[in-house]
């Protein structure tokens, strides 16, 4: 499926132009951005939408089946985002939210597979939950994936016939790898297992198609890249694994009726919206579908293919000024992200704040975030700031 077709409420009619597009964010005015990785910048439809949701709780009172629609309305377009129905997307409050209620959902009592293979860039708080399933016998074999070739061998030899699951994030949040979805797929599914993707540091820089990629479960928030609002995820699990997931952690929003109310039993919906829970957060899901409406006015190809430049522009500056940068060079392996080493990162990152430069740490690296609405000249200020505090950063001539 054609990731996006279909969504014809565009934020803005931007054309061809970058700084129409740049114009609709606010806070560029002021400083560079390269930090969507944390949390996309604000634009002026995302804050509109915050003040729909608001003229509606004011006006109206309570505004619930409106509420509802924008809900559904959501799940939808997260649907044309990934290439997926949109019975097959669940609405989360975060991405472990949304792991929870899948993993709750294995009999792993029954089940003959008690192994999950995941990889070692995946977020703390998704190995946290995967260690919790030892509780129930499962055991988690930890594969190394810094590099993403190097990655398929390592999980080629780690899933085995045990393996239920096989759970990666897409691109790490440490030093921007990606994987090729693809390929692993085809590694998981040889063995019978399913592929679960961690998105987040990946959605909105390029186009994923869970189907064509072989994905079986995906999941993702949306504040950073997808330009959206914290306090609201997806989930999506493909339709056939349904007769065989049936969730503990649930609510009345998993249920075939929400509105039904009885309490006799437990009624599952029929589609993914049982991996759902309580009552949704209305403001984020506003933000989050307009975020998403942002991205489909200018189109995940040209997303994809301007973060790529920028991406390669920005490794070579950084490593022709004397600097290591600690992700792929090749475009196939990597996103949005790209990571330089440094001997001292939180100053560092004080220091490039100080001088209205939004970048973030982890695992010793300064990362930066590349987004449609970054420029060549945001890559210039970067570098003259680079220069100045070179003495946090690990030189070449070191290594």
């Amino acid at each position: 499926m054609n990731a996006m077709k279909g969504i014809t409420d565009a934020a803005v009619n931007v054309g061809d132009s970058v700084e129409v597009f740049r114009a609709q964010f606010p806070v560029l005015k002021r400083k560079v951005h390269l930090a969507s990785n944390a949390r996309g910048a604000m634009s002026m439809h995302v804050r509109d939408s915050y003040h729909a949701y608001l003229d509606s709780w004011a006006n109206e009172g309570t505004a619930f089946t409106g509420w509802l629609d924008q809900q559904e309305a959501f799940r939808g377009a997260v649907a044309l985002l990934i290439g997926s129905s949109t019975a097959e997307v669940a609405v989360t409050a975060s991405v472990t939210a949304g792991l929870a209620s899948l993993l709750s959902g294995i009999n792993w009592q029954s089940e003959g597979r008690r192994v999950i293979v995941a990889d070692d860039q995946n977020f703390p708080s998704v190995m946290y939950l995967l260690h919790a399933q030892a509780r129930h016998g499962v055991e988690v074999r930890i594969v190394p994936a810094g590099n993403s070739e190097a990655a398929i061998a390592a999980f080629e030899a780690a899933i085995d016939d045990d393996c239920k699951l096989v759970c990666v994030s897409h691109v790490s949040f440490r030093n921007g790898r990606r994987l090729d979805l693809a390929r692993l797929s085809a590694v998981a599914h040889r063995a019978g297992a399913w592929l679960v993707v961690d998105d987040y540091h990946c959605a909105g820089t390029r186009v994923v198609d869970v189907e064509a990629d072989g994905v079986d479960v995906l999941t993702s928030g949306t504040a950073k890249f997808l330009l959206g609002s914290p306090g609201v995820a997806f989930l999506y699990v493909r339709d056939s694994l349904l007769a065989d997931l049936h969730p503990t952690i649930t609510g009345w929003f998993a249920q075939r009726d929400p509105n039904d109310m009885q309490i006799a039993e437990h009624r599952e919906a029929d589609d993914s919206r049982r991996f759902q829970v309580g009552s949704t957060p209305v403001p984020a899901i506003y933000g989050s579908r307009a975020g998403i409406e942002v991205i489909a006015s200018v189109g995940l190809h040209r997303i994809q293919n301007r973060i790529s430049t920028l991406t390669a522009q920005a490794i070579d500056a950084i490593e022709s000024a004397g600097f290591v940068t600690d992700t792929p060079r090749d475009a196939e392996h990597r996103a949005g992200l790209v990571a330089i080493r440094a001997d001292r990162p939180e100053e560092a990152v004080r220091e490039l704040a100080a001088r209205d430069i939004l970048v973030t740490t982890r695992s010793g690296n300064i990362r930066t975030a590349w987004h449609y609405y970054n420029t060549e000249q945001d890559l210039a200020v970067l570098m003259n700031a680079l220069e100045d505090i070179g003495g946090l950063l690990v030189p070449r001539h070191a290594l």
